[in-house]
């Protein structure tokens, strides 16, 4: 406790030029980080952001590319259900004979059954209007 009266007059004189010394680091390592900031792959600009800011014994980290923040991902695009394969209905046949148990059309095409509804190549459902034939 004696040294405390002598040491607090000279922290007092000595502490402008301390504060000034520190004012004048840390301007200098607002410099650097500006420069690192603008090209973060520079290895000059690297080089003098470690002096200028981590320049004390023990303060050395490894520097990195900065962190973008707020980069919007990709819009989020709603998928539709797929569309239907539409279907067009074959053009109508001629019939050009006919027997107990079905007809025949122009193409060669045998129709199962009786009546106005066939069964028509591939089980499709036909309907007879006349002389001709439709599969739907």
């Amino acid at each position: 406790m004696r040294w405390l009266p002598l040491l607090l007059p000279l922290l007092c004189a000595a502490w402008p030029v301390l504060a000034s010394e520190q004012d004048t680091r840390a301007h200098l390592c607002q410099l650097a980080t500006r420069d690192y900031l603008a090209d973060p792959r520079s290895a000059e600009a690297e080089g003098r952001l470690r002096a200028a800011c981590y320049s004390a014994p023990g303060r050395s980290p490894e520097l990195r590319p900065p962190i973008v923040v707020g980069v919007p991902a990709a819009p989020v695009v709603p998928v539709s259900p797929a569309v239907p394969e539409i279907q067009m209905p074959s053009s109508p046949s001629v019939l050009t004979s006919c027997d107990a148990g079905g007809c025949w059309d122009n193409l060669g095409r045998r129709y199962s059954g009786t009546g106005p509804v066939y069964s028509g190549p591939g089980g499709a459902v036909c309907t007879r209007n006349g002389d001709r034939i439709e599969c739907r």
